[in-house]
């Protein structure tokens, strides 16, 4: 049976909550411009560092193998990100998703997404075809939409602060009301 896949870091219970506040802000204004969007449970919350697409739990099993060899010789400490500004994917004028931007101050979500990376590449799976671009999905548009004045009068306001404390690799299960992710193996960071 396969899976679909995806590494990713999940902020700290008061940061969703410090974000779930501000979806809920955003939900207002995007109602009353009768935009519909499907929008992320908080309790999903996380910055995706690599989607895998679907796999077997053999390959599973091996991705992880690796990840604990590249671990035991260089884990991560844990590091602080902050929440900051809005964007939409692919453009603003005519969105399908919209996030809001995470940073980490000494690139170290950039570096943990290239430890995976190796780990992938050591799978055989293809090199990622985007640049690795930091964001917290918070809905995802039912059809284009336009975020403009949104995203301009957002874009250097800061959210939240979170610590990161642990990677995961998560696989995505439906329920009936969308999506749910179940964690299949965990790595504390130092």
């Amino acid at each position: 049976m396969s899976s679909r896949l995806f590494f990713a870091v999940r902020l700290s219970a008061q940061s969703a909550t410090d974000v779930s506040e501000v979806a809920s802000r955003l939900k207002k204004q995007l109602d009353q411009d009768k935009t519909e969007l499907s929008w992320m449970n908080p309790i999903n919350y996380h910055v995706t560092l690599r989607y895998l697409g679907e796999h077997s739990e053999y390959f599973s099993q091996g991705l992880i193998q690796e990840v604990d060899t590249l671990l035991e010789n260089q884990r991560p400490s844990s590091f602080e990100v902050v929440c900051k500004g809005l964007g939409t994917f692919p453009d603003s004028e005519k969105a399908e998703v919209l996030w809001m931007g995470i940073d980490s101050k000494e690139d170290e979500l950039l570096s943990l997404s290239e430890l995976i990376d190796n780990a992938c590449e050591k799978m055989g799976v293809e090199s990622r075809d985007k640049p690795f671009y930091p964001h917290l999905t918070l809905g995802r548009g039912k059809a284009p939409f336009n975020t403009v004045s949104m995203i301009q009068s957002s874009s250097e306001r800061m959210f939240s602060k979170s610590r990161i404390k642990s990677l995961e690799l998560l696989k995505t299960q439906e329920i009936s009301n969308g999506y749910m992710y179940k964690k299949i193996a965990f790595w504390p960071l130092n």
